[in-house]
């Protein structure tokens, strides 16, 4: 049960991005003839998925952006009161913050 709560930002931000890959392009794409196929870069990991900040309150906001190759793109917004159970997880995984300090939340750990 921890690893399933310990990946639900993960999670939540993949299952955004799966529904942003499955739209129709509203416009048809030509298909790729020797003169328009480019050969992409390979995809480098982010060094930072968003930004977190702890709230005069005490809670902590998580910002993250998850970028699929073909560009799509899925945003989230998590908000953990001092009284979660992940408040600590998440709040070690930025390095720790004072209140009203803003800072880059890293990438997890593939597993």
């Amino acid at each position: 049960m921890r690893a399933i709560l310990a990946a639900l930002p993960a999670l939540a931000l993949a299952l955004i991005l799966a529904g942003a890959c499955r739209a129709e392009p509203s416009v048809a794409e030509p298909a790729p003839t020797t003169r328009n196929v480019t050969k992409e870069a390979p995809m480098t990991a982010p060094t930072s998925i968003g930004i977190a900040t702890l709230n005069a309150d005490g809670s902590l906001t998580l910002q993250l952006r998850a970028e699929g190759p073909s560009g799509a793109r899925g945003d989230a917004q998590f908000v953990y009161k001092p009284t979660d159970p992940m408040y600590q997880k998440m709040l070690d995984h930025v390095g720790g913050l004072k209140p009203g300090e803003t800072k880059p939340v890293p990438p997890w750990p593939e597993k």
